[in-house]
């Protein structure tokens, strides 16, 4: 198609032009965004590293990981678990880089791998995306049937209740 020759043709050398030059040498050494997943890299972490002490019944401080509301309202201090697009100020990444054994998660344990740590850091930075619906186990506990009265059937002579 000649149309698109011509474009390619125009595109190409648009690209080595002066401006165009800098701005793909820059793009070359601009690190890759990659966006974290938050099924496949972030619910791992939290079930491995959070989940035992801070998911289903489990409410360690007060701080439940259920769903993203839950974290969001923080535990018995009040503090938001994160702030969506700001690592440096998140309660969760204070605790889990922390050095201070009595403040830092995973409290039993060795502290968290560096691989882990930059996943949880990108992932707040990038808003701490929590898939619409998700969350993890719920409390298994459930209300009582409510009791109530059961109608049996009249009693016909010479035939005992069924």
């Amino acid at each position: 198609m000649p149309g698109l020759r011509s474009r390619h043709r125009h595109d190409h050398g648009a690209i080595h032009g002066p401006g165009g030059l800098v701005m793909m040498a820059m793009c070359l050494w601009a690190a890759p965004v990659v966006a974290v997943d938050f099924a496949h890299d972030v619910v791992p972490l939290l079930k491995k590293h959070c989940g035992e002490c801070h998911t289903g019944d489990a409410r360690q401080g007060g701080f439940s990981m259920n769903n993203r509301e839950d974290v969001l309202a923080g535990g018995d201090s009040g503090t938001p678990g994160f702030i969506a697009g700001d690592a440096a100020a998140s309660e969760i990444i204070a605790r889990i880089t922390s050095d201070d054994p009595d403040y830092r998660m995973p409290s039993d344990g060795d502290p968290l791998p560096a691989e882990a740590v930059a996943v949880f850091t990108s992932w707040v930075n990038e808003k701490a995306h929590w898939e619409p619906g998700f969350a993890f186990e719920r409390t298994t506990w459930e209300p009582p049937l409510k009791l109530r009265t059961v109608a049996l059937p009249p009693v016909v002579e010479g035939r005992a209740n069924p």
